[in-house]
């Protein structure tokens, strides 16, 4: 009989110590995972006086990215001056898919709507009305590379 009592006690303990053990251990962690930021699109603008080195902010000037476009390839894009482009092959005319206004300090930041496709910048020079500066960028270089940065510097 006293070793049944024993026997019972011990069990006791070892179920509680086992409850114990499942309840701290045994949960599952309730932190959530940290999210990867999203990436952005900075496009900086400037512009350069006739005489001098000096760069300032070319506040105003128009950013349009267009998506599944790819500026640099061998097809030939007309700009319109009103944000879109003709396929000079097709003629068919694309619009920008975002647009964007470069502030005082010469900046533009965009969440871009994609990160798997191809995309060009173009960006209209607000102090040298006429003047462009445009980049193409690949699929990968949001999805791969995260940030995208973009300077135009706009000369007379």
């Amino acid at each position: 009989m006293l070793f049944l009592q024993k026997n019972e006690s011990t069990m006791r303990r070892l179920t509680y110590l086992l409850f114990i053990w499942v309840f701290f251990c045994g949960c599952e962690s309730q932190t959530p995972l940290p999210e990867e930021p999203e990436p952005k699109i900075f496009v900086h603008a400037f512009y350069k006086e006739e005489s001098g080195s000096s760069k300032y902010p070319d506040f105003g000037s128009k950013v349009y990215v267009y998506y599944g476009i790819y500026l640099k390839a061998d097809r030939i894009y007309i700009y319109n001056w009103d944000g879109s482009i003709t396929d000079k092959e097709t003629s068919n005319t694309i619009y920008a898919d975002q647009e964007a206004t470069i502030d005082y300090n010469g900046d533009a930041v965009l969440i871009p709507k994609y990160i798997d496709r191809l995309f060009s910048i173009i960006v209209e020079s607000n102090h040298y009305p006429g003047r462009i500066g445009s980049a193409a960028y690949t699929e990968r270089a949001l999805s791969t590379y995260g940030d995208v940065r973009f300077t135009t510097i706009q000369s007379p």
